[in-house]
């Protein structure tokens, strides 16, 4: 068996495994943080993005605020509805440096796990003020809540990035303890984010935080929850706009990242992990599920090392990166027109042109698996499959654009992509397609 160690470094920060708590209100105080750690077993620990001087239209409460929509709308809807207005009447950081960062600290030091304290505010110069106040408690980090919809929407969209570029360099000016500012879905394009910020002095980069968004109850006629465009729609949905921009930030920038967004199982976090992320974070999972939904996270990390053989993630983090940052437009010139005048119809055949030709890569059927449920026959665009004699057959490969659909929607694994010279299988509905991971890896 195995000998796993989940020990893993997030910058300079060692944290016990890759997984830490997101800026939200389950951990605004030493009783959160004795959950994550003795229920969740977090590798680390971020706090509620505390704050001080908001303006009146930040210190609202919407109360009822958070809205769970997957009892009303299934479970497609895997995630929270939580409004950003219901989330801001934390406690003033006055209080949260005298009375509650020394039993943090102390639950972090037993455990031997970093704390990272989140801070949000609207004025560079407190920005700074309070980021070197939290910093003289002995944290370990701090981490910038610059994307926060509420509060960046308050800024011109011209104005946000330079506004978050000082209170970077102010704040890394003050402290001596690594900085790491939030970029979330409304900041783009997010390789000058990245670049700016790194530029200012970030030592690591979270990204990314929940975007904002609405859902219509059909049955009512009306938004579901709150009226209104809301921020905080978190959930598995968002994992591949994450991935995908954080791939984006890694072409532009050799720095640490956290990766956040719709984690709920190991298999999410191992996404992010493989991509390239040092560390995962999580918080709308806790408020479905408890904070038990962090040892959900990790007991799926865990059980998918011993099955791959992994002693420790140091082995794994950043194995699908070189192919997530490949340059995905060299496969254009690679590519030829597919035949699309080809009619067998016709009596009289339309010839194709020089530059169109008939698709090398082709499906193929294993009877032995297929179910004849004849998706593949409804659902290709060419005609490619007919059924006959109580079997689905390839009727005519001379329509065939080799595009692959049929394969992922087969519900029996009966179709595959095949080299039409060769017979060599290119595609099977599993990681990467042959001809691009042979192109990728070259």
């Amino acid at each position: 068996m195995v000998d796993l160690d989940l020990t893993c470094d997030y910058g300079p920060l060692t944290l016990k495994n890759p997984v830490v708590s997101s800026a939200s209100e389950i951990i605004m105080d030493d009783k959160g943080v004795e959950k994550a750690v003795k229920i969740g077993g977090v590798g680390g620990i971020v706090t509620k993005s505390f704050t001080g001087d908001l303006p009146p239209v930040l210190k609202s409460v919407v109360r009822p605020g958070y809205f769970p929509m997957r009892k009303r709308f299934g479970t497609a809807y895997e995630t929270a509805w939580m409004l950003g207005s219901a989330g801001f009447l934390a406690r003033p950081p006055e209080i949260v440096i005298e009375r509650y960062i020394p039993r943090m600290l102390k639950l972090c030091k037993e455990a031997e796990i970093p704390l990272i304290v989140s801070i949000i505010n609207l004025d560079p110069e407190k920005f700074e003020y309070w980021a070197s106040r939290f910093a003289e408690t002995g944290i370990d980090a701090l981490e910038l809540d610059l994307q926060c919809p509420d509060v960046s929407r308050l800024f011109p969209i011209e104005n946000h990035l330079k506004w978050g570029e000082e209170v970077v360099r102010r704040v890394s000016n003050v402290v001596d303890i690594p900085v790491i500012p939030k970029i979330g879905f409304e900041n783009n394009p997010p390789e000058e984010y990245v670049e700016t910020y790194r530029s200012a002095g970030a030592d690591m980069i979270v990204a990314h935080g929940a975007g904002m968004g609405l859902v219509i109850d059909v049955e009512m006629e009306e938004v579901f929850g709150a009226p209104g465009l809301n921020p905080y729609i978190p959930g598995r949905p968002n994992i591949p706009f994450s991935l995908g921009r954080m791939a984006r930030m890694m072409k532009v920038a050799d720095i640490p990242f956290c990766g956040v967004g719709g984690i709920y199982k190991g298999v999410d976090a191992l996404q992010y992990l493989l991509l390239g992320c040092s560390a995962v974070g999580m918080s709308s999972a806790v408020f479905l599920g408890g904070y038990g939904a962090f040892k959900v996270v990790i007991d799926g990390i865990r059980e998918w090392m011993m099955n791959k053989g992994y002693s420790t993630p140091k082995e794994f983090i950043g194995k699908a990166k070189k192919s997530a940052l490949f340059d995905v437009s060299r496969f254009i010139e690679l590519m030829e027109l597919p035949i699309i005048n080809y009619q067998p119809n016709l009596q009289v055949q339309i010839m194709p042109s020089p530059e169109e030709k008939t698709s090398p890569v082709i499906p193929t059927v294993d009877p032995e698996k297929c179910s004849l449920c004849d998706l593949c026959t409804k659902t290709c665009l060419f005609d490619v499959y007919e059924k006959r004699d109580d079997k689905i057959v390839v009727n005519d490969l001379n329509t065939c654009w080799g595009c692959g659909l049929c394969v992922g929607i087969c519900p029996q694994g009966a179709i595959r992509m095949i080299d039409k010279e060769t017979g060599e299988t290119l595609w099977g509905n599993k990681g990467t397609a042959k001809p691009y991971k042979e192109l990728s890896q070259g």
